[in-house]
Parts: structure tokens; sequence; C-alpha cells
């Protein structure tokens, strides 16, 4: 798998999984999307970075989620 190529590359790990979480988005695996998002926010924990790959993330996953969607 790619991932093993690039695990101690942290940004590239990251990389490879929202690709995952994006294919399986389009498969229709909510939960494993949700899963390998989950995942990069993980990695990205210590970035400061507002933008790129750990704000995709955190939008994936509240969209996934349902989080922040108001009642009704």
């Amino acid at each position: 798998m790619l991932e093993w190529g690039f695990a101690a590359d942290f940004h590239l790990a990251a990389l490879v999984h929202a690709l995952e979480a994006e294919a399986l988005e389009n498969a229709g695996d909510k939960a494993g999307a949700v899963a390998k998002m989950s995942r990069v926010l993980r990695l990205w924990d210590k970035a400061t970075i507002q933008g790129g790959l750990g704000h995709r993330a955190r939008v994936a996953v509240r969209r996934l989620t349902g989080e922040g969607v108001p009642v009704r």
C-alpha cells in the first residue's frame, strides 16, 4: 500500500487518508470516511494552519456527521 511508503512523513500519510476518505464517501461509506478524516485530524492535531487539509478534514467530518446542522 502507498500508505506504508510514507509512514514517517505525516503530511503524506494525512493526504493518503484524506484521499481514501473521499473514495469511501463517494462509495457511500460515511462511517469509513469519517474514520479516515478523523485520522487526518489526529495527524494534523499540532498543525496551526487554518486552511488546507486540516480545514478540509474538519469540514468533511462536520458534513458527514451532521455536526453544526440546526435541528428543524
